[in-house]
């Protein structure tokens, strides 16, 4: 079993007991359904609930290159559906409406993405510790704060933008709803302890505690 489909399954696990729906991008021996796209490229991992969907890209997070490449691809893959260029279904049937893309790593249980994360401090953030009762380690709060910067201003921003105009000028239909971007850990509050709930780190301070139900996310 490759290292990728081994945090998959952690991830799969520790998600699927907030009753999420998860689906794999190919077959599997674990038995989980697998989404679609009309592309062979496509992030690892959907996440399902009630009307919201998740996309996540999945890497080991034991060198720093696993994040870096990480941030590559899901930024791209966010810009390629956003332009209209990239859709997901399940059992080829209507195309999905996502609501974000994001990172994790097998780390992500332990609340940081990154491997060598282990050795270093908590950061303090007033702000985060008072509202979501959480703390951050420092490589997973930059590559977190890179993505959603790039993403509403950045180089990315510019690009995709300009090619969503390009396209929608040809009369290409693109999604009508702009994705959040960011990353998936397991929140960990300000007393240091890991508390097992999976948490979705999205673009303009959105916190999203997944173990709730209903259609509570903040994608808007």
């Amino acid at each position: 079993m490759s290292e990728i489909i081994k945090s998959m399954g952690m991830l799969a696990n520790w998600i699927e007991k907030h009753n999420w729906k998860i689906y794999y991008n190919q077959k599997n021996k674990d038995g989980r359904p697998v989404f679609h796209a009309n592309t062979n490229s496509k992030p690892d991992m959907l996440l399902k609930k009630n009307s919201a969907n998740i996309l996540v890209e999945v890497k080991k997070g034991n060198k720093h290159q696993d994040i870096l490449n990480g941030y590559q691809q899901t930024m791209e893959y966010a810009g390629e559906y956003y332009i209209g260029r990239t859709n997901y279904n399940i059992e080829n049937k209507e195309n999905l409406e996502i609501n974000a893309f994001v990172l994790a790593t097998q780390y992500s249980l332990s609340g940081f993405l990154y491997n060598d994360e282990k050795q270093t401090s908590w950061m303090n953030n007033e702000w985060i510790e008072r509202e979501h009762n959480l703390v951050e380690k420092p490589i997973t709060h930059s590559v977190t704060r890179l993505m959603w910067r790039e993403w509403k201003e950045g180089a990315y921003s510019d690009f995709y933008n300009i090619q969503r105009a390009n396209k929608l000028a040809e009369g290409i239909k693109c999604p009508s709803k702009e994705p959040k971007v960011g990353s998936l850990i397991c929140r960990v509050n300000k007393k240091h302890k890991v508390t097992g709930e999976p948490y979705l780190l999205l673009n303009s301070n959105k916190f999203s505690d997944m173990t709730q139900d209903g259609d509570i996310y903040p994608f808007d």
